[in-house]
């Protein structure tokens, strides 16, 4: 049932996201129809195929994105891409629509609102941010849909005003290009009949069409900072970007009808907002910064009939990454489906939120399974592991003994960082602590283990990672550790279904 709400919540955004710059073009021709501007671009370009155009460089600067970040297409959703390219294909909707139908070349106003472009065009392609483009889907086709909404209501608030003001001069300079400029033979329009109330609805509606949504996008900008900063959820009522968004609505809205100069101060200060909101995004970001990680896993395995239970918290930008990837813990590509269940929190000592979800695995019948319940625990800089412990536990009857190696050397000259043995206690601790320098990303854990009641039951567990971009020689060096691993054991990382998987589970014999 939750996945059909997520899928139908996905296909509703998507009819928002459709109907949105629909509603801004009806606007935008019907408010400059009477100019004989409404089917024209610059006198040769057809609108339509301004608009496929647009459209299509829309998505080719997308697909550039991908290419650049390939991690983004990894690890979303496809319906979740498609929204995200569209919600850019909105924004580059606003620039014709602005400069064409809207903002005269002669207009005060023109300066601004091409700065305001360029803006959101800096804004939305230049963020070095996977976590941005995932989430810009959900959130932001709301988003438009209310600012289209709110441009309406605006229309309400403003037509005694701007659009009153907007029909005399379209009027003015009407008679202008017929009577040319005004003269001493040249009649001037003095008094100029007041606007029917269709004509004075469409051009209020037109005005408010490009005041609302920069108010959202700008709130929206330094929402998404402030819940980066704060590392709270998204999309939930309590999160950081409804709070602050909701907040800068209800504080920026109402100055909107009553100010004449709204443009003029508006550009500053989305100036302001967008220079301050950049530098604390890359202040904030994780990934750009040395702000520390921390990352909780745990994963245990029922000696009875072989099923998986597995538990992983930690910090959301974290969970966009590919962590494991096997037959019996496959870890979802993006929040919304990793994080189908009640989220708690952790680490109260540090104030920091953790996203927690469970899911249960499929049951597998190889026997014998070591007692596996283990917990990782590691801080992490710059995607290396800097230090932590590793716990191994199991039964109180249980001897483990285990060992870290060094995957960057080969089979033959490996190097023993660090090992424990327990003596029937059945927890094993391996302190990692390589300072500055980090443990790299290919850390091999190798843990061996037999019981007290029959020592032939002999079993491992090996958890291999690397980096997203191993080099050519790191993987046949990564597997030539692996020989012996029993054939449950899954190499996580790019390419690891292509490993040949060694059957077997005998004691590990380095």
């Amino acid at each position: 049932m939750a996945s059909f709400l997520h899928v139908l919540g996905v296909i509703f955004d998507i009819f928002l996201l459709l109907v949105a710059p629909i509603l801004v073009v009806v606007f935008g021709i019907a408010a400059r129809k009477r100019e004989a501007l409404s089917f024209t671009l610059r006198g040769w370009l057809r609108f339509p195929v301004a608009l496929l155009l647009t459209i299509a460089c829309v998505f080719a600067l997308g697909a550039v994105y991908l290419s650049v970040n390939p991690f983004v297409y990894q690890s979303t959703h496809r319906p979740l891409l498609i929204v995200s390219l569209a919600s850019l294909a909105y924004l580059t909707l606003h620039i014709p629509i602005t400069l064409i139908y809207i903002a005269r070349p002669n207009d005060d106003h023109h300066t601004q609102i091409a700065f305001q472009v360029w803006g959101l065009w800096w804004l939305v392609l230049a963020l070095p941010a996977s976590w941005f483009i995932s989430l810009i889907g959900i959130q932001y086709t709301r988003l438009i849909f209310v600012s289209v909404t709110l441009s309406l209501l605006a229309a309400l608030f403003d037509k005694w005003y701007t659009a009153r003001q907007g029909y005399i001069q379209l009027e003015q300079e009407r008679l202008e290009r017929h009577l040319g400029p005004p003269g001493p033979q040249t009649p001037i329009l003095s008094e100029p009949p007041e606007p029917s109330p269709n004509e004075l609805w469409k051009l209020s509606a037109v005005s408010g069409l490009y005041d609302i949504p920069f108010i959202l996008l700008l709130g929206s900008q330094v929402a998404l900072t402030v819940d980066l900063a704060t590392d709270y959820f998204y999309g939930t009522m309590s999160s950081a970007y409804f709070r602050t968004t909701s907040a800068v609505i209800l504080m920026m809205t109402p100055l909107a009808p009553f100010t004449h100069n709204f443009h003029r101060w508006m550009s500053g200060l989305f100036a302001l907002l967008f220079i301050g909101s950049t530098i604390l995004t890359f202040s904030a970001f994780p990934f750009t910064s040395n702000a520390p990680l921390r990352l909780h896993l745990t994963h245990s395995i029922d000696l009875l009939d072989g099923s998986t239970f597995s538990e992983l918290s930690g910090p959301r930008g974290y969970f966009e990454r590919q962590i494991s990837n096997n037959e019996w813990m496959s870890l979802p590509r993006t929040r919304a489906a990793l994080c189908g269940v009640p989220s708690k929190f952790h680490d109260a000592e540090t104030s920091v939120a953790y996203d927690v979800c469970r899911w249960n695995g499929p049951t597998t019948r190889i026997w014998p399974y070591p007692p596996t319940h283990w917990v990782r625990k590691v801080e992490t800089k710059h995607l290396g592991f800097t230090k932590g412990v590793l716990v191994v536990s199991g039964p109180a009857a249980t001897h483990l003994s285990g060992l870290i190696l060094d995957p960057g050397l080969t089979f033959e000259d490996r190097r023993l960082l660090n090992e424990d043995e327990s003596d029937g206690t059945g927890q094993l601790q391996f302190p990692i602590d390589d300072g500055e320098r980090g443990v790299p990303w290919e850390r091999v854990f190798v843990v061996n283990w037999h019981s007290n009641n029959s020592a032939t039951e002999r079993g491992g567990f090996a958890l291999v990672e690397w980096d997203e971009t191993p080099e050519a020689g790191d993987i046949p060096d990564l597997h030539a550790l692996m020989v012996g691993v029993p054939d449950w054991v899954r190499v996580s990382g790019p390419g690891a279904r292509k490993q040949p998987l060694v059957e077997g589970y005998r004691r590990f014999d380095f």
